[in-house]
């Protein structure tokens, strides 16, 4: 099996110094492919669960104790989508503490993945459907989360342009 590749990774479960509260880690997985027609395509996720059930976001999920930022992100995309993400380089894209979620405090780690081209998916876990989007018209979705940015950081760490 091949190791994966990733420009970072760090992982911790902690306590907030000030309040008690546990602090949650969580990864998402920016896959993106160019299309038969050049345009560059995002792979999402149809959320059927609270928060945001019904829209559409990246694959991604919590991070269990012992595991990086890397392996949920490989992890989450193969039983969201079943795209299986070991061996591809995974480039950091942006990492977010900013009270995202209602459910508690998550730091939030987001990995870009460059396919040569979008592969079949299979509906997987969690989620109603799962697809590749043109990426300019799924930034004119009402994606979960702050996705909408997250994907607009893995476009400009990796070089692509929307179109």
């Amino acid at each position: 099996m091949n190791a994966m590749k990733t420009t970072a990774a760090a992982t911790s479960s902690a306590m907030e110094t000030g309040t008690g509260e546990p602090v949650h880690h969580a990864t998402n997985a920016v896959v993106l492919a160019p299309s038969a027609r050049r345009e560059m395509c995002v792979l999402l996720v149809e959320r059927d669960q609270a928060p945001h059930a019904g829209q559409w976001g990246l694959p991604g999920g919590v991070c269990q104790p012992g595991e990086s930022p890397a392996e949920v992100a490989v992890r989450r995309a193969r039983e969201k989508t079943g795209i299986d993400l070991t061996g591809a380089e995974l480039v950091h894209a942006s990492s977010r503490d900013e009270g995202r979620d209602t459910a508690g405090r998550y730091v939030t780690v987001s990995y870009a993945v460059l396919l040569p081209q979008p592969v079949p998916v299979q509906v997987g876990d969690m989620v109603r459907q799962a697809r590749w989007w043109p990426v300019a018209e799924a930034l004119r979705e009402q994606l979960a989360f702050d996705h909408e940015r997250i994907i607009r950081d893995a476009l400009a760490v990796t070089d692509r342009s929307i179109g």
